[in-house]
């Protein structure tokens, strides 16, 4: 049996997490250019949340494993 948790989770790392999945569930539905869907995501992000961008991947970071994903499915 696990012992409960009693720590606070990082809101920050929850959202970041959250926009690295939209984005990847982004390029799979898409036909668009990761770069592009990148662009639109941290746009739509810095206007809604514009403190979180300083947690965000980089997209040379995240672009392999996108395309790699696309091309799976």
């Amino acid at each position: 049996m696990k012992k409960p948790h009693y720590h606070c989770g990082d809101e920050n790392i929850f959202k970041v997490e959250a926009f690295k999945m939209n984005l990847k569930r982004r390029s799979e539905e898409s036909s668009q250019p990761v770069k592009r869907i990148y662009r639109e995501k941290l746009i739509s992000l810095h206007t809604t949340a514009p403190r979180l961008i300083v947690f965000t991947i980089m997209l040379h970071d995240l672009k392999n494993s996108f395309y790699k994903t696309r091309n799976d499915n």
